[in-house]
């Protein structure tokens, strides 16, 4: 064996050897319970999404119809 092997035998027996036993169990309802905070965030994030939406594009619609302005042409009528 190389010196590189030995070494990382050495550090493998070591981490064996020093391994304490963990008092935790992961069954597969929490890998669901998991999952379900994930959708359920990315369904909060679209419902907010939706919910700001006209704001959002009030905004951007407002900054180029002040380029537009500035540029002597007319920007789109904004709805109401």
């Amino acid at each position: 064996m190389s010196s590189n092997g030995c070494l990382i035998g050495a550090l493998s027996v070591l981490v064996i050897i020093t391994v304490t036993p963990l008092h935790a169990y992961l069954d597969p309802g929490a890998g669901s319970f998991l999952l379900q905070i994930f959708l359920g965030g990315l369904a909060g994030l679209a419902l907010l999404l939706k919910s700001y939406w006209r704001k959002i594009t009030a905004f951007f619609c407002a900054k180029n119809n002040r380029i537009d302005a500035k540029d002597g042409s007319e920007g789109e009528s904004s709805r109401s």
